[in-house]
């Protein structure tokens, strides 16, 4: 994933969890993932695993796929 594709997803990640009206801190909390892991990922220093994206999904009950810009207006079409 290069550098766009990853501030991007790392963008609608923390679109999502602020919709949500949830922390970082408890996304971390509820999928088992490190605070600063999470904190890197949201901030785009390293990229999410496709592990990641889904429990944060589930999490927020958002697809997967709402995290691709790109993708989702592809299936928009």
């Amino acid at each position: 994933m290069g550098t766009q594709a990853r501030e991007q997803v790392a963008a609608e990640v923390r679109a999502a969890i602020a919709r949500k009206g949830v922390t970082a801190t408890m996304v971390a909390a509820a999928t088992d993932i490190a605070p600063a892991t999470l904190s890197r990922r949201l901030n785009a220093a390293g990229p999410f695993t496709v592990d990641e994206l889904d429990a944060i999904a589930r999490y927020l009950g958002v697809e997967t796929r709402d995290f691709f810009p790109r993708l989702r207006q592809a299936v928009a079409a």
